[in-house]
């Protein structure tokens, strides 16, 4: 007895409709994705084949359908692949436009700090130029961030200031006549220990200049009142450039002595005016008249002592040409010491006997000059 046909093993059934597009395809670019649709319709294919031959199952081709769902598999591996390597190469050049950024942005500190330091040494700088408060300041500080506008000089041969503004309200910055010795500007001259007030100085160079010293009554003769006058204006506004008699500078020197605040020899009292009016003519006149002059020891003093040499000098020199221009010690004495000291007295006997003190005082203190300094004995 024959046995029973042996009937074929059941095969699993492969169902089209279980086929689905792989999720991993739903995440892969333009590339992967053209790729996929690809593989997909060689497996539709291989389902149309399935179809055409009655296998609607499929069975007779699952091999093929299996073959084609590998290719997507590796496909999709490559796919992945290359995605891998383009964002590793994507990371890496944003990496280096990261580090070339960053590097930029430390060129661009690094320049910053740099000019954040200069400006800071140049603020430095400025701060170490910029005058301090000192305490003779008072706690106020010296003006800063000024500009000149105008730019003064005081030229001391002509004894006036140069460069000021036009206008009345600047010319009295040269007014020398009437203001304390102090005041007046000074110019340093040989042979005294302290400046001189350069407008005397610069009178003296023009009484010299123009042969003073030898004109007949030099300093006793007055001159025109008005020309006078013009020129004393003409040196108090700085305008002075000559004048047509030597007279009037000679009247002006007195002049300059007359109008001080305080006379030149009033540091001496009536009984030290006295006491060198009767003196021997010697060194211990010019002892005696410099420790008075300078008892308080104060620059005003040293200043007046020099003054007071520098006119007796002046006064020398005219004496010494006493035999052209009849101007004797005596004679010279006479002339200037009304101008020097103030007799503190309304009694006209009394200020009259102390003129004549003031006037001995002067011949032997300039008797004493001439004869120490210069060595030029009276006649």
């Amino acid at each position: 007895m024959s046995s029973p046909a042996t009937s074929p093993a059941p095969t699993t059934p492969v169902r089209v409709s279980s086929i689905r597009r792989p999720s991993s395809a739903k995440s892969l670019g333009s590339s992967g994705r053209k790729l996929s649709l690809a593989s997909f319709k060689g497996v539709a294919t291989a389902v149309d084949n399935a179809t055409a031959v009655g296998d609607g199952e499929g069975v007779s081709h699952v091999d093929a359908v299996e073959t084609e769902m590998r290719k997507i598999s590796i496909q999709s591996e490559s796919v992945k692949s290359g995605l891998s390597v383009s964002v590793k190469s994507g990371l890496g050049s944003l990496r280096s436009e990261e580090s070339r950024i960053s590097e930029g942005a430390g060129d661009a500190l690094a320049q910053e700090e740099e000019e954040g330091n200069a400006a800071a040494a140049e603020e430095e700088e400025e701060e170490e130029e910029r005058p301090r408060v000192v305490e003779d300041d008072n706690g106020i500080s010296r003006p800063t961030h000024m500009t000149q506008g105008i730019h003064v000089v005081y030229n001391e041969e002509l004894a006036h200031y140069e460069g000021l503004p036009s206008g009345a309200e600047w010319k009295v910055m040269n007014k020398q006549f009437g203001i304390p010795i102090g005041a007046v500007p000074k110019r340093t001259v040989e042979g005294y220990e302290e400046r001189v007030p350069a407008v005397l100085e610069m009178m003296r160079n023009y009484l010299v200049s123009n042969e003073g010293h030898d004109v007949v009554g030099i300093f006793r003769l007055a001159p025109d009142r008005d020309d006078c006058l013009w020129a004393k204006q003409q040196i108090n506004e700085g305008e002075f450039n000559g004048c047509g008699d030597v007279n009037i500078i000679a009247n002006l020197i007195k002049v300059f002595f007359r109008e001080l605040p305080v006379s030149l020899l009033d540091r001496f009292d009536d009984a030290q005016i006295c006491k060198v009016a009767e003196m021997q003519v010697g060194q211990a006149v010019l002892d005696f008249v410099e420790e008075v002059v300078k008892k308080d020891g104060d620059t005003a003093g040293k200043q007046n002592h020099a003054l007071v040499m520098w006119l007796f000098d002046l006064m020398s020199k005219v004496v010494m040409n006493e035999g052209v221009n009849k101007m004797s010690a005596k004679n010279m004495a006479i002339v200037m010491s009304p101008n020097l000291y103030s007799v503190a007295t309304e009694n006209p006997m009394v200020a009259l006997t102390m003129s004549q003190k003031v006037a001995d005082f002067c011949t032997v203190l300039l008797k004493s000059r001439l004869k120490v300094k210069w060595g030029y004995d009276c006649k």
